[in-house]
């Protein structure tokens, strides 16, 4: 997917769903999704301590299921504070209806800002499930 394809998308989906590989397969975990004009963003709602966050830090790319497709992303840090608040502002118009905005917006959550960039070649078949396993569904730890 190329990086408009996914911008395009990006503007119109609220939630996505990160592929987190286990032992017994793997679990996709919901999570929202945010973009400014030229970059697409998502966070932890539990900040550093999300399952999914935990497992994409340590990654060069992870699947990431946008509507009906999965694809693979590279995921960068976002520390630059005007970006941050280019961020802020998007979560805040996308998700105003959601209760739980407050929380995206905390320093906390905002830290794990995370810019994510369309890979032109997805990552090995088995990184979307470990030992040939088949997704389990949808898991939590957003």
């Amino acid at each position: 997917m190329n990086i408009g394809a996914f911008l395009q998308k990006a503007m119109t989906t609220r939630v996505v769903q990160v592929v987190v590989p286990q032992e017994s397969g793997g679990t996709l975990i919901p999570i929202w999704i945010s973009s400014t004009l030229y970059q697409v963003f998502i966070r932890s709602y539990r900040a550093d301590k999300g399952r999914w966050f935990q497992y994409v830090i340590g990654t060069d790319g992870f699947s990431l299921e946008l509507g009906s497709e999965i694809i693979t992303v590279k995921p960068a840090r976002v520390a630059d504070p005007i970006t941050l608040t280019a961020v802020d502002a998007a979560y805040s118009i996308k998700h105003a209806e959601d209760e739980e905005l407050a929380n995206v917006l905390t320093p906390g959550v905002v830290a794990t800002t995370l810019a994510l960039t369309p890979l032109a070649f997805p990552l090995a078949p088995n990184h979307l499930s470990p030992k040939g396993a088949v997704l389990s569904g949808t898991g939590s730890g957003a």
